[in-house]
């Protein structure tokens, strides 16, 4: 799943690696992890980097997220569109994200980080929506793989 015009977004051996990929003009990511939970995790993980890249968000409050869904697909697009909404109405940017149980109907996850402070945390890409153009969450062999667009 690797391609030119790729970047590394994010990478930590426990939990998985991402990389930014250019589309038009929106941006989106590729992910590899070991489970279904850490590829989510990862997922999370990248999509708040391209927010606030390189920004140090302290894990200093906690949301309890749920999301149901009628396919695994449809679960990823919900889980970072419950990510984003927790961002656009509190003005919390997440760092650690936390899966408990996840399955294609549904998950629940502890997330954490901190609000948004300008004089910490510069803005980078304002991510509107994820989509499900190209849409991908498969897994190969004992590698869970994901790829997802989000509109800017």
């Amino acid at each position: 799943m690797t391609g030119s015009g790729e970047k590394q977004v994010t990478s930590d051996e426990r939990i998985g690696t991402c990389r930014r990929i250019e589309h038009t003009a929106d941006i989106g990511i590729r992910c590899r992890a070991s489970t279904l939970e850490r590829l989510f995790e990862c997922a999370a993980r990248a999509m708040f980097e391209i927010i606030v890249p390189g920004g140090e968000v302290k894990p200093t409050d906690t949301a309890r997220v749920t999301v149901e869904a009628v396919s695994l697909e449809e679960l990823f697009v919900r889980w970072l569109e419950e990510l984003l909404y927790i961002w656009e109405s509190r003005r919390m940017l997440l760092s650690r994200f936390s899966i408990s149980t996840v399955s294609p109907e549904g998950l629940e996850a502890e997330v954490a980080g901190e609000t948004y402070d300008a004089t910490r945390h510069e803005l980078h890409t304002e991510i509107k929506a994820a989509t499900y153009h190209g849409l991908q969450v498969e897994q190969k062999g004992d590698v869970w793989e994901a790829q997802v667009i989000f509109d800017v």
